[in-house]
């Protein structure tokens, strides 16, 4: 597939395809509109209290609107199941693009998208387990 100069470099693809068959996410829907980045899943005080974080990077791709088949052709990536294994480049916290491995989560109707006439508002893809990969 040949890049035609997208806005941004968020990408997808299939694990089991590799890394060379990922794709712009703007090639299948509007590019997320934010991202939130979290390097650890989850943070406690600790006995200092000092704040400790613990676990993998977490992130979620926010969409402030997506049509039903863009949000489709996006569900296509966890092959029929509620979570799949990826292929992500999204940004970290300091906004640098970097590709991992992650898990991606369905969005829940009611919880994490709001429908709209012919497609979907505040749509959040959930990933979790990211683990940065070295091409």
């Amino acid at each position: 597939m040949v890049d035609i100069g997208y806005v941004y470099e968020y990408k997808i693809g299939l694990i089991s395809e590799g890394i060379g068959a990922m794709v712009n996410v703007e090639w299948i829907a509007p590019a997320p509109m934010g991202c939130n980045y979290k390097p650890y899943s989850s943070y406690a005080t600790t006995v200092s209290g000092q704040i400790a974080g613990d676990g993998f990077p977490v992130c979620d791709w926010i969409f402030d609107y997506i049509t039903r088949d863009q949000l489709n052709a996006l569900m296509e990536y966890l092959e029929s199941k509620q979570s799949n294994t990826v292929y992500i480049q999204t940004r970290d916290d300091e906004g640098t693009f970097r590709l991992y491995t992650a898990i991606m989560y369905r969005p829940r109707a009611g919880d994490e998208k709001t429908h709209e006439f012919l497609g979907w508002r505040d749509v959040k893809i959930h990933f979790t387990y990211l683990q940065e990969v070295e091409e």
